[in-house]
C-alpha cells in the first residue's frame, strides 16, 4: 500500500507532521465529485488513529490508508446516521463557528462491548484538497501491541523524514559523476547525499557503487612535490588502504604520516560541502583546524597508542556553511582505526563516517512540535496558548529559534463595500484597522526598537492592502513603516497610512513603527523568509541561555490564522538557527509548526469562545434570577393591600351571593400569594446555590371544589 497518496505528494510535510503527532489525526478529501459535502472516508490516517479504530489488526494492508471512521461511530441504523450526519456537517461548517471543536464519540468494533466510549476533541485545518483533522483525547485511549507495519516507503518520503538512509554520493547513469554536477552544498536535504539502504528498490540509481571522480583527481594530483612523494614510492600498505578508501560507497578518508595527510573518497568531498578540494593533501591540523582542538588529543591516542576511538552522533562544527564558510552545526557517527604499515608501526588512520544531522535535527525539532501539541491541548484562551507556547520556545527552541516575538492582531472590521461601488478613494469608515500587540518576546532585549509592543495598522477591507493617500491630500508621499534602506533587496517595500494621518494621531499618539512586512503577511497569509537583518534588526538579538549567540542573519516571519480569518489571528517572528542552512528539511519544519500553531490555536479559541459562552448564559441567569427576585416583591405588596380590605368585606357583608364572592376573591388572593413566595423562594435559591430550604407540597383543592375560582 502506499504511504501517502500520490495524487497529495506536496503535502508530504503534512504527512511528516501527522505520523509524529501522538494522537489520532486523519485527512479527509474536501473535493468529491457529484457531492456536496466532503466524504467521512478517510484518505489517510496516522498510526495513532488505526490503533484506535482498527486494533490489532491497525497495520494490515487494507488498513493502511484509513477509513473505518464510519464503523465506529456509536449507535446503529438511524442513530448512526445521525451521528454521521453532525460529524459531516461540521467539517463543512466554514467563518466563525468553524474555530468550534468537535466532540466525537467513538466505540471501535474490536473493544469489548462494555468498553466505556472514547471521546476526542476534533480540531480542523483546510488545506486544498483536503480537511487536515486532529483530536486530542477528552478519555482514555486503549492501548494493545500493534503488528509490525510492512510497506514500501517512497524515496521523496524517506529523504524528508530521515526513514532508513544512509550517506553516499548518487553515481549518475554513467557510473561516473562530473565536477560540474557534484553539489558543492553539504545540504542534508539534497538527494544526492542520501540513498536508500536497500538500493535494489530504487532502479532510477541503480547498483550500490562507489564514485569514481576522487580516484581520477588522486591520479592527477602532483604528488612529486607533496610531503608523500610519488605514487609509486607508496608501501603496499598505503597503496592497499588508499584503494580500500577509494572504492567504498560511505565517507571514508585515511589520515596518514606523522602529519596526518588527509586522502579521502567521493561520498567524503560530498559531506566535506564548500571545504572541498582543500582538504585533498591536507595535513590534517590544518584541514580540519576548526575542530582540531577537539580531536587532535584523540588522534594523538590512535597514532602513538594503536588504539581505535569512535563516536556515535558527535557534534561538531565544521567551516562549510555557505561560501564565507561560518561553522554549520553537524552531527556525525565516526570512527578511528590504526593503519599498520610493513614493520608493524602505526602509519596512519582509517576514518569512516556517518553523518546523522537528519535524524539529530529531525528528532529535536519534532520534539518541539509535540511540546506544542501537548501544552496547547487545554489552552482555553489566547493568553493561555501564547503562555503555553512561550514555555515551548523558551525551553527546546534555543538552538533553532535564536529569537521570538509573538503578536495577537485585533480587527476592527468596517462593512465590506460591494463590487458595484465605486472604486475611488473610500471614506475613512471603510479602513479595515487592525492592532497588533505584542503577547510575548523570547530573545530580544527589552525596549528594542525592532519590536514595539504595539503598532497599528489601516488596511484596504477587500485587498488587505495598506492604505494609501493620493499626493494631492498631502502633497506627500505615504509615511512606511520600514526604513527601504534597511530592508534586504528580497523584501518588498511596504506603506501604512492611515486615510486621515492628523485625526488618525489624534487618536491614538504616535508608536514605533515595526521594521517587519506585516502588509505583506496580511494579505498573502504564507510564511515569509528575510533572507539578510540589517544591522538595525539584528543587533543585541539572538541571546539564549543555550543557544549559539550568534547576531541572527535570517528570519521568518509567520501568520497564524483559524479557519475563515480575513487577517491573521497572530503573527510570530522567529530568528533561524545561524549554524544551519534554511533548506528543504528546515522549510518542511517550518510548514509542519505552522499548521501546528493553526490547529491548535483554532481550537484554543474554540474552547474560549465555549467559555464565553458559558459565561453569558451565567450572565442571562443571573439577569433572569434578579427580574424575578424584583418581580417578586413587587407583586407581594399589592396583593397583601388588597387581601386585608377584601377579607374584611367578606366578613362585614350580610349577603349571601357578595359574601361568596368576596369569599372566592379571598381564596384566589390566598394562592397567588403562594405561587409568589414560590416564586421567591427559587429566586433565592438560583441566587445562592447553597439553600437547604424544606420542599413541602401544597394540596390543592379537588376539582369539585375549584367551580367557583
Amino acid at each position: 500500500m502506499p504511504y501517502w497518496p500520490k495524487t497529495l505528494n506536496p503535502h508530504l510535510p503534512c504527512a511528516t507532521f501527522l505520523e509524529a503527532y501522538p494522537y489520532p489525526a486523519f485527512v479527509l478529501n474536501k473535493k468529491q465529485t457529484g457531492k456536496l459535502a466532503a466524504s467521512l472516508i478517510p484518505i489517510w490516517s496516522n498510526s495513532a488513529y488505526r490503533y484506535l479504530v482498527f486494533g490489532p489488526k491497525a497495520n494490515e494492508p487494507q488498513n493502511i490508508a484509513g477509513g473505518g471512521l464510519l464503523e465506529a461511530l456509536p449507535g446503529t441504523g438511524f442513530e448512526g446516521l445521525e451521528e454521521a450526519r453532525k460529524l459531516a456537517n461540521w467539517v463543512e461548517l466554514l467563518g466563525e463557528a468553524a474555530d468550534v471543536p468537535y466532540l466525537l464519540e467513538l466505540d471501535p468494533p474490536w473493544l469489548p462491548s462494555d468498553h466505556p466510549t472514547i471521546q476526542l476533541e476534533l480540531t480542523k485545518t483546510r488545506i486544498d484538497p483536503m480537511w487536515i483533522i486532529t483530536s486530542t483525547p477528552r478519555t482514555p485511549l486503549p492501548s494493545h501491541p500493534p503488528r509490525p507495519l510492512v510497506m514500501d516507503i517512497p524515496p521523496e518520503v524517506a529523504r524528508s523524514t530521515s526513514f532508513a538512509i544512509a550517506p553516499g554520493p548518487e553515481p549518475s547513469h554513467s557510473g561516473t559523476e562530473s565536477q560540474s554536477s557534484r553539489p558543492t552544498s553539504p545540504s542534508p536535504a539534497n538527494p544526492s547525499r542520501f540513498r536508500l539502504l536497500n538500493p535494489e528498490k530504487d532502479p532510477q540509481r541503480g547498483f550500490f557503487t562507489a564514485g569514481t571522480q576522487m580516484l581520477e583527481y588522486m591520479r592527477n594530483y602532483p604528488w612529486d612535490t607533496h610531503v608523500l612523494g610519488p605514487m609509486d614510492s607508496w608501501p603496499q600498505s598505503l597503496k592497499t588502504t588508499v584503494g580500500a578508501v577509494m572504492s567504498s560507497p560511505y565517507p571514508w578518508a585515511l589520515w596518514w604520516g606523522p602529519d596526518l595527510v588527509l586522502i579521502y573518497n567521493d561520498a567524503y568531498a560530498v559531506m566535506a560541502g564548500t571545504k572541498h578540494p582543500q582538504l585533498f593533501g591536507q595535513h590534517g591540523k590544518i584541514a580540519w583546524a576548526e575542530i582540531w582542538e577537539e580531536i587532535g588529543p584523540l588522534a594523538d591516542i590512535v597514532m602513538k597508542d594503536g588504539k581505535s576511538i569512535g563516536y556515535e552522533d558527535d557534534r561538531m562544527f565544521f567551516d562549510r556553511l555557505t561560501d564565507k564558510r561560518l561553522p554549520e552545526e553537524v552531527y556525525h557517527s565516526w570512527t578511528w582505526i590504526p593503519v599498520r604499515v610493513e614493520g608493524g608501526k602505526i602509519g596512519g588512520m582509517l576514518n569512516a563516517t556517518t553523518e546523522t544531522t537528519s535524524k539529530i535535527l529531525y528528532d529535536r525539532r519534532i520534539q518541539i512540535l509535540r511540546s506544542i501539541g501537548d501544552k496547547t491541548a487545554l489552552a482555553r484562551s489566547k493568553a493561555e496558548f501564547a503562555e503555553a507556547t512561550q514555555k515551548v520556545l523558551t525551553d527546546d527552541a534555543q538552538l533553532d529559534m535564536p529569537f521570538v516575538a509573538f503578536y495577537f492582531n485585533t480587527v476592527d472590521a468596517p462593512p465590506k463595500p460591494t463590487r458595484t461601488e465605486t472604486t475611488d478613494y473610500p471614506p475613512r469608515p471603510l479602513a479595515l484597522r487592525v492592532t497588533s500587540k505584542l503577547a510575548y518576546k523570547i530573545g530580544v532585549p527589552d525596549d528594542h526598537p525592532a519590536i514595539p509592543t504595539r503598532a497599528v495598522h489601516y488596511l484596504d477591507p477587500i485587498t488587505l492592502k495598506p492604505r494609501s493617500i493620493p499626493p494631492k491630500r498631502t502633497g506627500a508621499s505615504p509615511s512606511s513603516t520600514v526604513d527601504a534602506s534597511s530592508l534586504p533587496d528580497d523584501t518588498p517595500t511596504v506603506v501604512l497610512s492611515p486615510p486621515d494621518v492628523e485625526e488618525a494621531e489624534a487618536e491614538h499618539p504616535p508608536t514605533p513603527e515595526p521594521q517587519w512586512p506585516f502588509f505583506d503577511i496580511f494579505s498573502s497569509k504564507i510564511t515569509l523568509h528575510i533572507r539578510s537583518l540589517p544591522a538595525s534588526i539584528g543587533e543585541g538579538f539572538g541571546y539564549r541561555p543555550q543557544g549559539f549567540n550568534d547576531v541572527p542573519r535570517e528570519a521568518l516571519i509567520i501568520p497564524i490564522a483559524a479557519e475563515g480569518d480575513d487577517v491573521p489571528v497572530a503573527v510570530m517572528i522567529v530568528g533561524l538557527n545561524t549554524r544551519r542552512p534554511y533548506d528543504e528539511e528546515h522549510r518542511n519544519w517550518i510548514d509542519l509548526l505552522h499548521m501546528t500553531l493553526n490547529s491548535t490555536l483554532t481550537a484554543a479559541l474554540g474552547r474560549e469562545a465555549e467559555v464565553r459562552k458559558v459565561e453569558q448564559l451565567a450572565q442571562l441567569d443571573a439577569a433572569k434570577t434578579l427580574f424575578f427576585s424584583s418581580a417578586s416583591h413587587e407583586l407581594r405588596t399589592p396583593l397583601t393591600l388588597i387581601a386585608g380590605p377584601v377579607d374584611d368585606a367578606a366578613e362585614m357583608t350580610t349577603e349571601p351571593r357578595v359574601k361568596d364572592l368576596l369569599k372566592t376573591s379571598v381564596r384566589n388572593i390566598g394562592r397567588l400569594s403562594r405561587l409568589v413566595d414560590s416564586l421567591m423562594d427559587f429566586s433565592r435559591l438560583e441566587g445562592t446555590r447553597d439553600l437547604d430550604l424544606p420542599w413541602c407540597h401544597v394540596p390543592q383543592a379537588p376539582p369539585m371544589f375549584q367551580r367557583d375560582v
